[in-house]
């Protein structure tokens, strides 16, 4: 009997049942030793197993395609360390209510000693074969063995009542991998921690995996940083006349060659991939900017002596001014880089009035300069794009256009002398532009450094109204008004 590690729990049987549907899986080679050793093991399996009248074994060939792609295919793409979870997806689509998988490795023990001249001897190998009860998504049972030449009479001794003492429920090791306590043994406590990050990402996978949820975070999902980066040149020599991985996983080539460069296990790497798509964006922003959100009447009335009105100016225009802003934007992610967006901002200026009468002499009379607040609503649409959708930190650019909608005098203040006229309310359209960055801190949540700047295209130029008598001392030009707009603004983006 080969040296078993084992950790037993008694409890009630939990599984009676004529037919036991099992899940033969595969085996995951850590090292290139391992990986032939790990090939044969689910062959090993089904046949210590077969003679097992109360089970009913299913090995990968026989499960049932995992989205269009065969549970064999599956297995094979599945990420490094990930087999355990791998293996849930399959055994739950499957149907089964138990799985055998496993890893085998090179032993780190010392090697045996050798003699002069002699050949080094193969390097001893450890399987660790676990039990996995699909049905209540909890690790049952590892052992952990060393590999030898007389492995099959080992399984045939061994792995048959382990595995009839785990369907009735008799021994176990019970932990749902997903909600471990801390334990004393830290290397244990780590690797758990590992598997219940990895099986959180596969249920992205399946859609529906049975028990509770550990809510994961793509800031946290491990990274295979010595993964040997590759060339496109060098994956499609690899691969040449080959079946090669990306169309069984349904990607371009260089779509994978991004995946394996990026170090990610496939499924975080695919959730960072599409990016935008499909997701509603949440947008609060603040920030200063320079727009056109000031404005200012200039008006005068010349009199004679006997009091009449011999000439009126009047003049409406709207000023750039710098001002806080404050706003709320929407968006939905039509690609994995580009969404559309909408939004809505209160943008502060200020509103001058400087309205006088003019005395026969020439003197003003009647002195009325006033400053007033203002907030005006500025509201935009567009499109955005943000590429490299896997990075941490990326670009974002946008076009799109942009409305101020502005006050008239009469909203801060009457005006006193009847023959100056009320202009209507400036309605102001841009081309809008946006450049900045965005910040991963979350898998739902981003700080976004944006810079809007906008072209001024229609309803700046002033409002004139002038009868041109000569009569007025004091003149005023009004400028042409203004053609550029900016700003900068800190927002924090939610991802629903």
């Amino acid at each position: 009997m080969l040296p078993l590690l084992l950790a037993a729990a008694i409890s009630s049987p939990t599984h009676a049942q004529d037919l036991v549907p099992v899940l033969i899986s595969g085996f995951e080679g850590l090292d290139a030793a391992s990986v032939p050793v790990a090939m044969e093991l689910p062959e090993l399996l089904a046949g210590v197993l077969a003679g097992q009248e109360e089970l009913e074994l299913m090995q990968l060939g026989q499960a049932p395609a995992i989205h269009d792609q065969t549970a064999s295919l599956y297995m094979e793409a599945c990420p490094d360390g990930q087999v355990i979870g791998c293996t849930f997806v399959v055994g739950e689509v499957a149907g089964a209510a138990f799985a055998l998988t496993g890893t085998v490795r090179k032993n780190a023990g010392a090697p045996p000693p050798v003699e002069d001249g002699a050949p080094p001897p193969p390097p001893e190998l450890m399987i660790e074969l676990q039990i996995l009860d699909i049905e209540q998504v909890q690790e049952s049972l590892t052992v952990k063995l060393v590999y030898t030449a007389d492995i099959a009479n080992s399984f045939a001794d061994t792995v048959p009542d382990m595995l009839n003492d785990v369907v009735e429920g008799w021994v176990g090791q019970v932990v749902d991998i997903r909600e471990f306590e801390p334990d004393e043994d830290l290397e244990d406590q780590v690797d758990r921690e590992e598997a219940a990050r990895d099986l959180y990402d596969l249920e992205g996978e399946l859609g529906e995996v049975a028990g509770s949820r550990t809510h994961g975070d793509l800031t946290t999902a491990p990274r295979h940083e010595d993964r040997a980066k590759l060339s496109h040149k060098d994956l499609l020599a690899q691969y040449e006349g080959k079946r090669n991985p990306w169309d069984e996983m349904d990607l371009s080539s260089k779509e994978y060659l991004a995946w394996w460069n990026s170090g990610w296990d496939y499924n975080s790497w695919s959730r960072r991939f599409d990016g935008r798509k499909g997701q509603l964006l949440v947008r609060a922003h603040g920030g200063w900017g320079l727009n056109p959100t000031h404005g200012l009447y200039w008006g005068r009335v010349a009199l004679d002596e006997g009091a009449i009105t011999q000439e009126a100016f009047a003049s409406q225009e709207t000023l750039t001014g710098t001002g806080l802003q404050l706003g709320l934007g929407v968006g939905y992610g039509i690609t994995p880089m580009v969404e559309i967006e909408l939004g809505i901002a209160r943008e502060g200026g200020q509103y001058d009035a400087d309205i006088r009468q003019q005395n026969a002499d020439g003197g003003l009379t009647d002195r009325r300069l006033e400053t007033f607040p203002q907030g005006l609503l500025h509201a935009w649409a567009g499109v955005r794009m943000v590429p490299a959708p896997t990075s941490t930190l990326r670009p974002v650019l946008g076009l799109g256009a942009g409305y101020w909608m502005g006050n008239d005098v009469t909203r801060h203040t009457d005006i006193p002398l009847a023959d100056l006229p009320v202009y209507a309310a400036p309605h102001i359209l841009s081309l809008r532009g946006l450049a900045g960055a965005e910040l991963r801190l979350h898998e739902h949540l981003d700080i976004v450094l944006q810079v809007p700047l906008h072209l001024l295209l229609a309803g700046t130029a002033p409002q004139v109204y002038d009868e041109d008598r000569g009569f007025i001392v004091e003149g005023y030009e009004p400028g042409s008004g203004p053609v550029l707009a900016g700003g900068l603004q800190l927002a924090v983006q939610a991802r629903l």
